[in-house]
């Protein structure tokens, strides 16, 4: 049976914000850029459901991290953390919007979401698999958000634009800095550790999607 991935992000601690309103301005001015850059990458387009919160069905996991990180850069300050759930979807694809739709993959996904929202995590994943066989992708997903914490300043910016394809001298004019500044970060260890361990978790799952589960055992 055909495996989709789900997922589902929302505002951390959206009730205690002050600016309440302005926020979920920016939240759905910043789904619509998110619709519009990664098009290619949906089957049901981000989608509010509550006020916080929005859901998508993902045709692939290609570039699932750098979807993730660029929305975390559009609403910077503002925090969100993210769940991903992978199943099956029993009911008729809704391809103008993610609602309306049933099934193990959307189960899932709320799985990962209200795991991450009871963990105090920002990225999580959630699996139909009752053999164990993706275990690893969901502990590694949790390394990286573990890792990602005590990043400060500019890394967030410097990791999504150099998924995104740029080079160094692109990324420096782009955010203002150096490009000495720019390759202290990606030189750093953990930076490239990261890099490798997001590009591990979305070619894995892409193989999970497509019924390719016989590596992971």
């Amino acid at each position: 049976m055909q495996r989709y991935a789900v997922i589902i992000g929302d505002i951390v601690q959206s009730r205690r914000l002050k600016n309440r309103t302005e926020v979920q301005e920016i939240f759905l001015k910043t789904i619509e850029k998110i619709k519009k850059e990664f098009f290619q990458m949906f089957i049901s387009p981000p989608t509010i459901t509550i006020g916080d919160e929005f859901q998508a069905v993902l045709k692939r996991t290609d570039n699932l991290f750098v979807l993730i990180h660029r929305f975390e850069s559009y609403i910077s300050p503002v925090v969100l953390r993210f769940g991903i759930g992978v199943g099956t979807i029993e009911t008729p694809i809704n391809t103008l919007e993610a609602i309306g739709m049933d099934g193990s993959a959307f189960h899932n996904a709320r799985f990962a979401i209200e795991e991450a929202r009871t963990s105090g995590i920002k990225y999580n994943l959630h699996t139909d698999s009752a053999d164990g066989s993706t275990r690893a992708l969901e502990l590694l997903m949790r390394w990286v958000d573990m890792n990602r914490r005590s990043w400060k300043g500019k890394n967030l910016e410097v990791l999504t634009l150099h998924r995104m394809g740029k080079n160094q001298i692109e990324i420096a004019k782009t955010l203002d800095i150096s490009q000495p500044a720019v390759s202290q970060h990606i030189n750093k260890y953990d930076f490239s550790l990261v890099v490798e361990s997001e590009v591990c978790i979305e070619v894995r799952l892409n193989q999970y999607l497509a019924g390719n589960s016989g590596e992971y055992q």
